[in-house]
């Protein structure tokens, strides 16, 4: 997959010193977006391991309304959590097991299993660390991969102002249109600070923010089994 990047980034160079001559002056410029967007993903898909890479815009479902699987799994987490701990505080052992054997989340079987063995401190920590890493080789590479772009966005609008530069010094004297080179060297770096601060940088903190919550959640989780085996 990197040799694609690598070519795409080629690619943008080459698109960046595309003859402009003859062509008007506009606002939404697809040249210079697609210097930015283009250059961009090659980079990132350079720097990224294949599944990392896909991952990073399968994980925008996290977005969508109808797309938030990731986060209402947390809550369930949640949700589990808190009834095995009231259950249990209140003497009702049995609701604990059949919640334990009925739950599709790993957390949940985990924090039953573990209150019954009366597992040790150690076991408890070694469980959930390797459940928390499994949260964190899934979403980790896909954060990433957005904080790469949120810095990449800007770097590539000077890749299409100094492109665009370059043009508009080579139009000097000829009847070649200088104003429509000199669109692509500000538009560039205006829709590259725009990327990186407006879009990709905003998408890594809330994508980063939601892996915290789940973190958080696994850690009350292993919390709570301690707290619960203590009083059996």
């Amino acid at each position: 997959m990197q040799i694609f990047g690598i070519l795409g980034i080629l690619g943008v160079i080459v698109i960046g010193f595309q003859d402009r001559a003859g062509e008007q002056i506009k606002y939404l410029d697809p040249h210079a977006m697609l210097i930015i967007l283009g250059g961009s993903l090659a980079a990132t898909l350079l720097g990224s391991k294949s599944r990392d890479f896909l991952k990073t815009f399968i994980h925008l479902a996290e977005i969508l309304p109808f797309g938030k699987s990731f986060q209402k799994e947390t809550q369930t987490m949640e949700t589990e959590r808190q009834k095995i701990e009231t259950a249990w505080i209140e003497g009702r052992r049995g609701e604990v097991v059949q919640l334990g054997e009925q739950s599709r989340l790993a957390s949940t079987r985990m924090i039953v299993d573990q209150i019954l063995q009366r597992a040790s401190n150690d076991v408890i920590e070694n469980r959930f660390l390797a459940l928390c890493h499994t949260v964190a080789d899934d979403r980790e590479g896909a954060i990433q991969n957005w904080e790469l772009m949120s810095r990449l966005g800007p770097s590539f609008g000077i890749v299409g102002t100094i492109t665009g530069m370059v043009q508009m010094f080579k139009s000097f004297g000829t009847s070649s249109n200088v104003g429509t080179t000199l669109s692509l060297a500000l538009l560039a770096t205006l829709y590259g600070i725009a990327f990186g601060a407006g879009i990709s940088s905003p998408i890594m903190s809330f994508l980063q923010k939601i892996y915290h919550d789940r973190l958080n959640v696994i850690d009350r989780c292993q919390t709570t089994v301690k707290q619960l085996k203590s009083m059996s």
